[in-house]
């Protein structure tokens, strides 16, 4: 975990000013179908999604990056999960980052051709989201992360 002092010198580091409007459409998300923060989890043309937690991640707890994982497990897309006691949600800034980006970019090289993975249609994006629409109408989720 990170001291006070070693968290304010990164958050003077890498913290950036952004919009209030993204909250706005977070905060407003469930009443809204067409929200743009809207996510198909049942997506199975999706590319292989690794999820990442830090045990000690208050701003990203693990119990929440697992309810991610259960949700985009409905998908036959790759799916998976590596918790990481100990660590926070600056876990690549943390001594023994190594650890993370390895393990990460081992995951990738491994599914990025994956046999399993189903190959995406070339269609344009409305199409495709039409024609999920069509197969299985009323299923969108919204995931926020």
């Amino acid at each position: 975990m990170l001291s006070e002092e070693e968290s304010l010198k990164v958050y003077r580091r890498y913290a950036v000013p952004g919009p209030d409007h993204v909250l706005f459409q977070a905060a407003f998300a469930n009443f809204n179908p067409h929200a743009a923060t809207a996510v198909n989890v049942h997506n199975d043309f999706r590319a292989p999604l690794l999820f990442i937690a830090g045990g000690e991640d208050h701003i990203a707890p693990e119990s929440v990056v697992k309810a991610n994982v259960q949700l985009y497990r409905k998908s036959k897309a790759i799916t998976d999960y590596k918790a990481y006691p100990g660590r926070t949600h600056y876990i690549l800034g943390q001594d023994g980052w190594q650890e993370v980006a390895d393990y990460a970019l081992d995951w990738a090289a491994r599914n990025a051709r994956s046999e399993s993975r189903p190959m995406t249609p070339i269609l344009t994006a409305g199409t495709e989201i039409k024609r999920e629409q069509e197969k299985a109408p009323g299923l969108e989720q919204k995931v926020f992360i």
